[in-house]
């Protein structure tokens, strides 16, 4: 059984902000949480995600790709911006292959979805992380997508709080440091 070296981490409120998740850093590190298969396999079984078959390197490296385009899309919605083209094309590569065969694309006001015209196999698990990204860029409230407040982490989530304030990506990591380092500065003052 596959023992990751640090914890995955589920405080992204979404599934595939969860998978952009899984590039953490570690003392300035960036460190991948799925550099194997065996990892992958892991990740999304801890995720609720049932996969058939095993992963190879190749799907993999499909997975890293997607994530990084799912990550760039979300992080230029967030910031108002539009998605970069490769991103919104390796979304689609992968769309093909959600259980609802759906097709992301640039529209007047943000980004539409529509069925696609291929038949693909609808276990496809990164047709399913992609169909989850697509459904944030078109739905998601620009303002609920945010970076952690730390410095020093690179996660994102979709605030779900009451008025939008949530700051932290985990009250039990990055905002206890937060209020201990102020705590600390205070006592110092």
């Amino acid at each position: 059984m596959f023992e990751p070296k640090f914890p995955f981490q589920f405080v992204g409120n979404d599934l595939a902000i969860d998978f952009v998740n899984t590039r953490i850093l570690v003392r300035d590190e960036l460190v991948d949480l799925i550099e194997t298969p065996e990892a992958l396999s892991a990740w999304l079984e801890a995720a609720g995600v049932t996969a058939a078959g095993r992963w190879t390197k190749e799907w993999l490296a499909s997975a890293g790709a997607l994530r990084q385009a799912i990550r760039d899309a979300l992080t230029s919605k967030a910031a108002g911006k539009a998605a970069p083209g490769e991103a919104i094309k390796v979304i689609n590569d992968h769309l093909a292959q959600s259980a609802r065969q759906m097709r992301l694309s640039a529209a007047a006001d943000g980004y539409a979805l529509a069925p696609a015209q291929e038949h693909l196999s609808p276990e496809a698990v990164l047709g399913l992380l992609a169909q989850r990204a697509a459904e944030l860029l078109v739905a998601a409230d620009p303002r609920s997508l945010k970076n952690c407040a730390n410095e020093s982490c690179v996660l994102i989530f979709k605030d779900v709080s009451r008025g939008n304030k949530r700051r932290w990506c985990s009250m039990e990591t990055c905002g206890n440091r937060s209020k201990a380092a102020a705590h600390y500065r205070s006592s110092k003052a």
